[in-house]
């Protein structure tokens, strides 16, 4: 059987089979004229919804084909009752594996004309990513929506009722959602990101944390103060990556993680050191944002976004009593908004929750009076405040059952000493 040509000829008998084709194959698995005749029919498709002999004859000849050629085509496997997905299958991975000994070809030149390794690498990659992603239907009816594998849109859980069914009930944890943390310099942003990992690949998922300010070890060493003797154990679930901060690389390791080893949560530690096209910094990491969050809803996983804020303005307004008393030092570092770290605009646009979190330091006496510090100063007056940080939910796109409410983080071994509200 010449598979080029019974699927040719079963998509114009067959609107099924029409179908699988035009969704599911595209002109490069085609050579020669299949590829003129793949055109044709979708076309035809489009304009009438079915192909005729006497239409598919007369647009075949108008690309300079042959009528013969063309009606010989159009009628063989015309009355074939067999089952044709089986053929269509086949069809298309004999193209993939021709496909592939092509770039394989191709990369061989490339290598022996002295691209750099890392170039080399990035173009393997982005060929094998056609090699090995299919071509779906771009709709679904509400019946294959409800029957879609679970993994649409699982859950990252934790393991704790805290996160999981309080902080994430109603979202921001599942595959094909976004999280956005924002933070200041030095107030938790990593340490904080880092225990939920931990319990992330405690739980079996598979992790994937690019780091674009430190070294993978700093991260991993994050996770054995965490994890202790379970470390060993579920290390292999944890993937990490540093030295990587242009978007079409980190993009690049995605695809790789994601198609290869199957991962499902990417963390970005932070985005504002990204390097991706933009005539300033705001417009930079707006299109960071917004790349990454196409590969999340394409492949599936979940992001978390770890955003830096700006540095206070020295001009800031210092909150004073009514005595004209300040209520804090001067320099003091306000908790941070949604709108304060760069790039703002594409996160609360693509996030489905952002979370923010501020470290007192030693100036929790000083905020005993502001909204905050009547929430988390503790009896001892702060002994400990040096190691306390403090995190709420900031903004979310769904129900806001549990807005800005603070939980309490310890700088310690176990993290998060006390997993409820305060």
């Amino acid at each position: 059987m010449k598979l080029q040509e019974y699927v040719i000829s079963k998509m114009c008998h067959s609107k099924e089979a029409a179908v699988w084709g035009l969704t599911k194959l595209n002109p490069s698995h085609f050579t020669g004229q299949g590829r003129t005749y793949y055109s044709i029919i979708k076309s035809l498709y489009k304009l009438y919804g079915s192909v005729d002999l006497h239409t598919f004859v007369s647009q075949s000849s108008a690309q300079r084909i042959k009528e013969s050629n063309a009606n010989e085509i159009y009628q063989y496997a015309q009355g074939q009752t067999d089952e044709w997905r089986n053929v269509f299958q086949e069809f298309k991975q004999d193209s993939i594996k021709r496909n592939i000994r092509k770039d394989l070809q191709d990369l061989l030149t490339v290598s022996n004309n002295g691209y750099d390794v890392s170039e080399i690498a990035s173009k393997t990659t982005s060929k094998a990513v056609n090699w090995i992603s299919d071509t779906e239907k771009r709709y679904y009816t509400g019946e294959e929506i409800d029957n879609l594998n679970e993994e649409e849109g699982e859950p990252i859980t934790t393991g704790f009722q805290l996160y999981d069914d309080h902080i994430y009930k109603h979202g921001g944890n599942l595959k094909g959602q976004m999280k956005g943390v924002i933070c200041r310099e030095k107030h938790g942003k990593t340490r904080s990101e880092c225990w939920e990992v931990a319990q992330n690949i405690r739980q079996g998922y598979k992790v994937l944390y690019i780091t674009l300010e430190g070294r993978k070890q700093d991260i991993t060493g994050n996770l054995k103060q965490i994890l202790q003797s379970d470390w060993n154990q579920y290390r292999n679930n944890f993937l990490g990556v540093d030295g990587t901060v242009d978007i079409e690389e980190i993009e690049s390791v995605i695809l790789e993680a994601v198609l290869v080893e199957h991962v499902d949560k990417v963390v970005i530690d932070y985005i504002q050191l990204a390097v991706a096209p933009g005539n300033s910094e705001n417009e930079r990491i707006n299109a960071a944002t917004e790349r990454l969050r196409h590969l999340m809803v394409k492949y599936n996983f979940h992001l978390t976004l770890l955003s830096q804020a700006r540095k206070e303005s020295t001009y800031t307004t210092v909150p004073k009593d009514s005595q004209g008393n300040k209520l804090v030092p001067d320099g003091w570092k306000h908790v941070p908004g949604v709108n304060d770290a760069y790039g703002s605009n594409a996160l609360i646009k693509a996030a489905t929750i952002i979370i923010v979190g501020f470290r007192p330091n030693l100036y929790e006496e000083n905020i005993e009076h502001s909204p905050l510090g009547t929430k988390v100063i503790n009896p001892e007056k702060g002994k400990d405040s040096v190691h306390s940080f403090y995190m709420q939910i900031a903004r979310t796109r769904y129900k806001p059952e549990y807005l800005h409410q603070w939980w309490r983080f310890i700088d310690s071994d176990s993290g998060l000493q006390n997993p409820k509200f305060i």
